[in-house]
């Protein structure tokens, strides 16, 4: 509970820094929220590596575990995260961050436009890769969507890389 009370709390100083200048303001594509120094959640069940890319003998790692990042590395051209001496989790099994209503997201693959109902609105593709403008993230019939404009939604798996963020 105290670590989530103190990342909330560096988050909201640091969103506080932006306050007043009422401009965007640009961000690296974010694909998990692996920071050094942080704890972070697991997206889905995950396997530990060494150092040079090869799985180890230890425990499955289970969806939902808070797990404390060491460092970040790049290990065969992927990012993975430290965990321990010589045990790293690819990054990409970590939860992503959240994009705030108002930022720019980034299609990672083509994406169908939904109604409020989950029914498909025409043939209307949106093409991987096309920057679209972020709303709300909302459950439609247990399956979540992101919300991209009125009564416009595609699935948020198809969602991937924050491109830009409003300052709150």
């Amino acid at each position: 509970m105290k670590k989530s009370l103190l990342v909330l709390t560096e988050a909201t100083l640091l969103s506080l820094a932006c306050i007043g200048t009422g401009q965007m303001i640009n961000v690296d594509p974010v694909q998990a929220a692996v920071t050094k120094g942080q704890s972070a959640k697991l997206a889905r069940n995950a396997y530990v590596y060494n150092s040079k890319g090869k799985r180890i003998k230890f425990p499955t790692l289970e969806k939902g575990e808070d797990l404390m990042i060491i460092a970040t590395k790049k290990i065969n051209g992927k990012k993975y995260a430290a965990i321990g001496k010589n045990q790293y989790v690819k990054a990409s099994n970590f939860e992503k961050e959240a994009p705030k209503a108002g930022s720019t997201v980034r299609l990672t693959h083509n994406a169908y436009v939904y109604n409020a109902k989950g029914k498909r609105v025409g043939k209307t593709v949106l093409k991987k890769g096309k920057n679209v403008n972020f709303v709300d993230i909302v459950t439609i019939n247990g399956k979540r969507y992101s919300q991209i404009g009125k009564n416009k939604f595609i699935k948020n798996s198809n969602v991937s890389d924050i491109v830009t963020t409003v300052a709150d």
